[in-house]
């Protein structure tokens, strides 16, 4: 566990720790309530804002207004407050409003007394891989509705890039087999249509040589 308790002194490999985490995660420090205290440049680079524009501010400014005045949203803050740690992906509201996911987790930092002192976030950025899961998601609903013309945009994701691919080509498969069957439903309706057309010029040859037959009787 991160020790981020200022009263404490941290060790070489401690130090060493942290400064991977800052340099490698979204990092950001709250108080109890949810002040924003200290932002590093890989969060402020994701949420597309400068640190004089966070700092000061609430936590809130980077999620959806509704939620941010839901007791939900409250009740997060209460459990934070109490020691309770978090880790889940969230939707976060960047400066321009775009919407990015993150893979977050939200801990309490306790002081020698056990009590909380601030709240840290380390995150890591995952809208890419919510929005090829997205895609993909949506690939499959216009297969469930027979649209076989739908095509998923391939991830820089390796391992959903496989999954795209393997969609289209699906997809692909699927597109040129149902062009054979209609090829052969078409063929079997044309032959279809010729041997009606015989049954029919036979029947009526049928009932032309009847009528010669019975007028020459």
């Amino acid at each position: 566990m991160l020790d981020l308790n200022p009263e404490t002194t941290m060790d070489e490999s401690q130090i060493a720790l942290l400064a991977m985490v800052e340099r490698t995660q979204a990092v950001i420090h709250f108080t109890v309530d949810g002040i924003i205290l200290h932002a590093n440049d890989n969060f402020l680079a994701a949420l597309e804002y400068r640190a004089e524009a966070v700092i000061g501010n609430h936590h809130r400014i980077f999620v959806d207004p509704e939620y941010a005045r839901s007791s939900a949203y409250a009740k997060f803050w209460q459990y934070l407050r109490s020691g309770e740690t978090f880790t889940d992906q969230f939707p976060r509201r960047t400066r321009t409003g775009r919407t990015i996911w993150i893979q977050a987790t939200y801990a309490p930092v306790f002081d020698v007394h056990g009590n909380v002192t601030r709240i840290v976030k380390v995150a890591t950025d995952i809208t890419a891989r919510q929005e090829a899961i997205q895609d993909l998601a949506k690939g499959l609903d216009h297969l469930r509705q027979g649209d076989l013309t739908y095509r998923i945009k391939i991830s820089d994701q390796p391992d959903l890039a496989l999954v795209g691919t393997a969609f289209n080509r699906t997809s692909e498969d699927w597109t040129a087999l149902l062009g054979r069957v209609s090829s052969v439903t078409a063929a079997v309706k044309t032959i279809e249509q010729s041997m009606n057309a015989s049954s029919e010029e036979l029947s009526s040859r049928s009932a032309s040589q009847a009528s010669a037959l019975s007028q020459t009787a």
